[in-house]
């Protein structure tokens, strides 16, 4: 978490001027302290958190959680996948999200 915080300070709030944030991960074991990292460190970066969204890894269609974030408005989405592959990815873009 510490590192995508850094890296998030250096790139999307000094380089790209983004304020705010959020956080979306499945929900596994290794996310929970990951997220807690997140929730630490990126208001301390620079961004706010304006939305935290955890989901099962089962999850087939993610409209909803999209749909939640975009009324959130955040700058950049940050996450926290793997098991769940590349499923959110694929319809991020399909759905021409409007949220890195």
């Amino acid at each position: 978490a510490q590192l995508v915080c850094d890296a998030a300070k250096d790139l999307l709030v000094d380089n790209l001027k983004f304020k705010s944030v959020a956080i979306m991960s499945e929900d596994a074991a290794w996310t929970k302290p990951l997220d807690a990292g997140y929730e630490a460190c990126l208001p301390k970066a620079g961004l706010k958190v304006v939305e935290h969204i955890r989901f099962s890894p089962d999850t087939t269609d993610f409209t909803p959680i999209f749909n939640k974030m975009e009324a959130a408005k955040p700058d950049v989405i940050v996450t926290g996948i793997s098991h769940v592959g590349v499923q959110p990815t694929v319809q991020w873009k399909n759905q021409q999200v409007p949220i890195p």
